[in-house]
């Protein structure tokens, strides 16, 4: 993994993690009448802080929980989020139907679902956040649906859900971690996700 130059560093493995950020923004705080400096959160020691901040987060979300389930969600060909170039500036997301009639896909048509995608300059693929948020209230639906004999506070499930983009291929998708504290809802979640998630169709 190489990091950007304008920090001194040329590989990842020249990096060693700092406490205090490269580049803090200063501040004016007009409650304190002084000025304040602030971690500009983009720097490597930044990211690197906040990375550790998740990761203690989750380690202690799942100690406060009975069950964790992990998933992954992933897109099939149709779709795929994708972004078009509208005009010089303008960017518009769209599904990847295949257009009228040609059975070819707007971004790439791809015989097979690890076919490497070749990034453009006038169409990528995406994460698309609105996604994840339909899925989350279809999955909530399901399990106050099916347990409605469990009180409130035993249907409550906690998330935490990450984005990424395939180190081969590009195709955009996401891990995350569901908890709960009931066995029947933790026992059904595999199926649930398999069924409310409607992106993909294996």
């Amino acid at each position: 993994m190489v990091v950007h130059d304008e920090y001194g560093i040329k590989d990842i493995s020249d990096y060693h993690p700092v406490t205090r950020c490269y580049r803090p923004i200063r501040l004016y705080n007009k409650y304190l009448g002084d000025y304040v400096f602030a971690d500009c959160r983009k720097c490597p020691a930044c990211l690197h802080k906040y990375s550790v901040e998740l990761t203690q987060r989750v380690s202690d979300e799942c100690k406060q929980h009975l069950f964790s389930v992990f998933f992954t969600l992933t897109y099939d060909n149709e779709h795929l989020p994708v972004y078009i170039r509208q005009c010089p500036h303008v960017w518009k997301l769209n599904r990847n139907y295949p257009r009228d009639g040609t059975g070819l896909y707007l971004f790439g048509n791809f015989k097979d679902y690890h076919y490497p995608q070749n990034l453009s300059t006038e169409c990528f693929g995406s994460v698309c956040k609105e996604d994840v948020q339909l899925w989350l209230k279809r999955l909530r639906r399901k399990i106050d649906y099916n347990f409605k004999n469990l009180d409130y506070e035993e249907r409550k499930v906690r998330y935490f859900i990450s984005s990424e983009y395939g180190p081969t291929t590009k195709r955009p998708h996401y891990h995350g971690i569901l908890w709960c504290d009931s066995r029947q809802i933790a026992d059904s979640l595999a199926r649930f996700i398999r069924e409310t998630w409607k992106m993909c169709d294996t």
